[in-house]
């Protein structure tokens, strides 16, 4: 035991003077590293002082490249120089006592190259998960020995086990100077955000960030759905990991609609045997086919019912895909699998779980939510966030609330107004009504009914045009009905 304990330790150490090595032979994996680590990653003490000693002195090359100066690289001198400046050389200090500079040197010579970098930090920083999982251990062992109800148990327990990640704990303090590094890096990464993919919608919230909890709200058959999972192509076909979870359409249906929607195929037509739809069928054959050679990272689940399993599943999934999404439809159909005195209460606990869930991997959330019929009752139909059913606690938690509004929605089935008001035919707003990083605006968007798709409404390609709605080369809209041509309901959105 005391053997395999040392070969531990040992394996730490050498595993943290690789990553520190590899920032001396390449700065520029310093960057990187300095996203996926922290001093307090480090178990040895020598190491937390090297790498604290990398960290400003990456931050100081910064500011010189700033002053169009070019930077001095950080080598084995100028990084001596600083741990001589900072107090922690020539001083008797612990990294003195474990060989001084010749350890920087022997720190640099234990890594042939930089390429493994990223590798050795992910492996110090399951090291640093371990260390917390045995700090937690007791905590768990102290609750399941007590005398409270088996749901108090499992709900403390899971409280731990929410808070176990060691990068993402909140109730750490954190001093301003401390972290300002670090927000420099946030600020200036380009790779933080998720893009929509509407362009609209973009230039309002600049895509999701990693730890943000959006939601998209509307009454039912409006279409949030349709473009949730338009939003949810548009990602996994940049080549970006998105999870679903429906809870109240079936994986099967979701998948047949995406299928539609991908290929410009009416779904309601393709579903009846008709002649003149061999060419939506060969063109679902040719989609399938394209799939199977080039696979989308887009996973739909409809087992989950509560934020627990939502967020297991989430992280056994991580290990497969690199997650920049995920998407729960609709969060009024969640559960917190016991019963609670009323359903205010339920979502209320419901929505402090999912933000808890993105702070702590990291992963945007977008959460779809019915509206209460306020909206029905107004002159202009406009959806407002207090419209969000059981809203105090969306309303506070949400980073972002996005409200879907389409006037045409509210008459379906009248003439008289499709004729007066033939610009609005399938045209979408969606109301960007909270946005805690930036303005609030409305995108302008267009939906196709018969595709499930939505578009932005300047940026419309004539691909995206059904054949049978191309009327002329100036047309902006797609699927707009001559007047008076039709005089159903039409297809109600997803």
């Amino acid at each position: 035991m005391a053997q395999n304990e040392t070969q531990s330790i040992s394996t730490i150490k050498a595993n943290e003077a690789a990553v520190l090595g590899s920032m001396i032979l390449d700065n520029a994996t310093i960057s990187k590293t300095l996203m996926l680590l922290r001093e307090e990653s480090f178990l040895f003490l020598e190491h937390k002082l090297i790498f604290r000693a990398i960290r400003k002195l990456w931050f100081e090359q910064g500011r010189t490249a700033a002053r169009s100066v070019k930077p001095n690289r950080i080598d084995c001198v100028v990084l001596r120089d600083k741990l001589v400046k900072q107090g922690s050389l020539d001083n008797d200090t612990v990294l003195d006592q474990n060989g001084g500079v010749q350890y920087l040197a022997d720190i640099m010579s234990s890594v042939p190259s930089s390429a493994n970098c990223e590798y050795y930090a992910r492996c110090v920083r399951e090291s640093e998960k371990e260390r917390e999982i045995q700090r937690k251990k007791s905590e768990l062992i102290d609750i399941a020995d007590s005398r409270i109800a088996p749901d108090e148990k499992i709900q403390a327990m899971h409280e731990i086990v929410l808070n176990i990640e060691p990068l993402s704990r909140s109730k750490a303090i954190r001093k301003h100077s401390d972290e300002a590094d670090k927000t420099v890096l946030s600020i200036l990464s380009t790779e933080s955000k998720t893009p929509t993919g509407f362009i609209g919608i973009d230039q309002i919230i600049e895509g999701f960030g990693p730890e943000d909890f959006a939601i998209l709200g509307a009454r039912p058959s409006m279409g949030k759905t349709s473009l949730a999972m338009n939003i949810a192509i548009n990602i996994a076909e940049s080549g970006k990991g998105v999870f679903v979870f429906s809870l109240e359409t079936t994986a099967d249906c979701l998948f047949e609609h995406l299928l539609c929607t991908q290929a410009r195929v009416d779904y309601n037509k393709v579903r009846i045997d008709d002649p003149n739809t061999d060419e939506y069928r060969t063109r679902l054959y040719e989609l399938a086919y394209d799939l199977k050679q080039r696979p989308l990272p887009l996973a739909i689940c409809d087992t989950a019912n509560t934020p627990s399993e939502i967020h297991t599943l989430l992280r056994q999934h991580r290990e497969v895909s690199e997650l920049k999404l995920v998407i729960i439809d609709y969060i009024q159909l969640l559960s917190l699998g016991h019963r609670e005195p009323d359903t205010r209460q339920t979502v209320t606990e419901i929505s402090k779980q999912l933000k808890r869930i993105t702070r702590l991997e990291r992963i945007p959330i977008l959460a779809l939510s019915q509206l209460s019929r306020n909206p029905e009752s107004r002159n202009n139909n406009r959806p407002r966030m207090s419209d969000l059913r059981e809203s105090g606690s969306l309303e506070q938690d949400a980073d972002i609330v996005m409200l879907l509004h389409r006037e045409e929605y509210y008459h379906r089935g009248d003439l008289e107004w499709r004729e007066k008001n033939f610009d609005k035919l399938d045209v979408a707003e969606l109301i960007i009504d909270k946005n805690r990083h930036g303005p609030c605006n409305i995108a302008d968007l267009v939906f196709c009914p018969d595709f499930l798709l939505f578009a932005d409404r300047s940026y419309i390609e004539d691909d995206d045009i059904p054949p049978s709605d191309k009327r002329d080369d100036t047309a902006t809209l797609y699927n707009r009905p001559t007047p008076g041509s039709s005089g159903g309901k039409g297809n109600d959105a997803a």
